[in-house]
């Protein structure tokens, strides 16, 4: 504010370079000139003043929008931060509640997984607030850079900040504009009289202090509400970060572990394996981790049917862990962010969880590690070795005490394999079919027939079907005509009794003998895959059809939608048994077995801790499958 003292009652009164000669005292009745040295000075302040472009004492549109409605922004943003912070927390309370009441009360080890949920609220929340405190200081800065001086008495104009001049109906609007400096002017009773005592005199200054607070503040409320969305965005990663920093510290602060811990078992896979138990109105629901083919999710039993076993049983048993590798536990071990006891096994970084941990099968029994086996299209089994056929078309012997393998033979291409217990068959894309021998010593590979459309074996019988003629090999070795198609078919399969194909006819069976053909079912299009297993025939197309050889009698497939893109892999079968590589998340990995009849059902599987099984084999008595580097083998029969 500018002031002079009044030559009659020595009060400091105001002043405006509008007006220097004249000083209108607010206590005494004086009306006049001020010192001559004071207009002098009032003189040099306005052409000082003047020297500075009038836009820098005013407001841009927005600004002036900034400051006439910042009460309603700060009430539009704290809605807006409402509107962020809803969805966050209810979903974290959501799942935080899950937490609580599905697993029977929150513990010490939940919290990280409660920091990972609740925090991005809480984040959002708080930063939030943060910037709505830096917006609104923002303004509160600006409005004080710019308020008006307040009237020098009742009745009186307020007056400009920067000339002194008086602002006529300045309570008409929230910035008034002197109408002789040209300078913007606040004009908030409140704002005026918070600031009356500290404005200054300084005419240079002022004009760069507003213009700077002035532009600060159009940047305030854009930027404030563009880092609450951004935050919003990112809070859930910070969250998890922060949820994986608490983790890591828990994991890193050891506990006593419980040695009276129990876990619930259930004998499947051919072994035991263990997992959760938790009390409900019928009894008892058991979990093992990742559900196994026939155990789909928990399984409900009555109050008198679970069977438990202490934590310190486990110590001393052989388990299997990742990648069906068996693992002896050595002790028990806890940490702060543990629900349970860990197996310390002396090889995991962390220990093994008891949870969906299985014992190594009896029977199981590593024949073989070697990278080659890394790429693999089939295992084979003849006079008690075992053979792999590799993805780049070598044929290799297994050499058990080496755990080795040995190359005896090669493809000349690739195409479908078949075995007919001595040898390996593959029906290329040209139209011929090689055979592999299996013996101790190397053999070369030699083409068995040629110009063959389709190819499979009726037990050992091959079968054909070359141009519109179907053939079978009879016992003489000679290839008899038992069937002329209308069509070429599209799909070719045998049992020891039957032929089936695949065509514009519809997928049809025919007697190995010969004789009339009977239609099981309409087309499929788009070259279905034929699977033989016992008396019945599987048919994957854009779904999977399970049909009683003899007559088409339809029934479900042991993995209909939504399981049907889980198998992707045409089945292994044995006389009663079809097996399967799954290839699935929602499943244990592993060989799948399900029990072949008129309403196939999953019973078995191979390698409850498999990773992923590249290819697979079968014989009278074993199954064989190779996972990453390493063919393993166990006993079919199994409980």
């Amino acid at each position: 504010m500018l002031a002079a003292h009044c030559p009659q009652c020595g009060a400091a009164s105001p002043v405006s370079l509008a007006t220097p000669e004249v000083l209108d005292c607010a206590y005494c009745p004086y009306v006049g000139p001020p010192d001559p040295r004071v207009v002098a000075e009032l003189h040099a302040a306005r052409e000082a003043l003047f020297r500075i472009h009038s836009t820098r004492r005013q407001l841009s549109v927005g600004q002036r929008r900034a400051v006439a409605r910042a009460e309603s922004q700060r009430r539009t943003a704290f809605v807006l931060l409402g509107f962020l912070v809803a969805p966050l927390l209810v979903c974290g309370g959501g799942c935080g509640a899950l937490m609580a009441l599905g697993g029977g009360g929150v513990g010490v080890s939940d919290l990280p997984w409660l920091i990972a949920v609740l925090a991005p609220a809480g984040l959002v929340l708080g930063v939030g607030w943060l910037l709505m405190r830096w917006h609104r200081r923002g303004v509160e800065r600006l409005m004080h850079s710019c308020a008006a001086i307040p009237p020098a008495a009742q009745g009186r104009p307020a007056m400009c900040h920067v000339c002194g001049g008086p602002l006529h109906n300045a309570e008409k609007s929230a910035v008034a504009r002197c109408t002789y400096c040209h300078a913007d002017n606040i004009t908030s009773s409140d704002v005026m009289q918070s600031v009356a005592r500290n404005q200054a005199t300084v005419v240079h200054a002022m004009a760069g202090a507003v213009a700077g607070e002035a532009e600060r503040v159009a940047k305030s409320t854009s930027t404030a509400l563009t880092l609450s969305f951004v935050f919003a965005l990112l809070s859930p990663v910070l969250a998890i970060l922060l949820g994986c920093g608490v983790l890591m510290v828990m994991l890193a602060i050891p506990t006593a572990p419980k040695p009276d811990e129990r876990y619930a078992y259930i004998d499947v896979a051919g072994t035991r394996c263990y997992g959760r138990f938790e009390k409900t109105d019928k009894g008892y629901s058991l979990h093992f981790g990742e559900p196994f083919p026939e155990l789909v999710g928990a399984l409900e039993v009555g109050p008198n049917d679970v069977r438990t076993v202490r934590a310190s049983e486990l110590v001393g048993k052989e388990v299997l862990a990742i990648g069906d590798k068996p693992r002896k536990v050595l002790e028990l071990k806890r940490s702060l962010a543990d629900a349970t006891n860990r197996l310390e096994d002396g090889e995991s970084p962390n220990g093994l969880s008891p949870i969906g941990l299985c014992e190594k099968p009896p029977n199981l029994v590593e024949l073989a590690t070697d990278d080659r086996l890394r790429q693999c299209a089939g295992v084979f089994v003849a006079d008690g070795s075992a053979y792999v056929v590799s993805g780049d078309d070598k044929v290799f012997r297994v050499d058990p005490r080496a755990k080795q393998l040995a190359q005896i033979s090669s493809f000349p291409g690739k195409g479908q394999l078949f075995f007919d217990g001595k040898q390996v068959l593959r029906h290329l894309s040209t139209g011929s079919v090689w055979g592999v021998s299996l013996g101790g010593s190397a053999v070369r590979g030699k083409e068995v027939l040629k110009g063959v459309d389709q190819f499979a074996l009726s037990a050992k019988r091959p079968v054909v079907a070359s141009a519109l003629e179907l053939k079978v090999q009879d016992e003489a070795g000679e290839f008899k005509t038992i069937h002329t198609f209308k069509t070429k078919p599209e799909s070719l399969a045998a049992s020891p009794t039957r032929v089936f194909w695949s065509g514009t006819e519809g997928v049809m069976s025919l007697p190995i003998e010969g004789g009339t053909p009977v239609k099981l079912h309409d087309r499929v299009y788009g070259a279905p895959t034929l699977s033989v297993l016992g008396d019945y025939l599987m048919v994957r197309g854009s779904s999977c059809l399970w049909l009683r050889g003899a007559d088409g009698e339809r029934s479900e497939c042991p993995y209909a939608a939504p399981l049907f893109p889980q198998y992707p892999n045409a089945p292994l079968a044995d006389a009663d048994h079809g097996y399967l590589i799954p290839n699935t998340t929602d499943r244990r990995d592993g060989v799948h077995g399900f029990k072949v009849g008129d309403v196939p059902t999953f019973d078995r599987h191979y390698g409850p801790a498999s990773e992923r099984v590249s290819c697979m084999g079968l014989d009278d008595q074993f199954v064989y499958w190779v996972e990453a580097n390493r063919l393993l083998r166990d006993i079919k029969a199994q409980k």
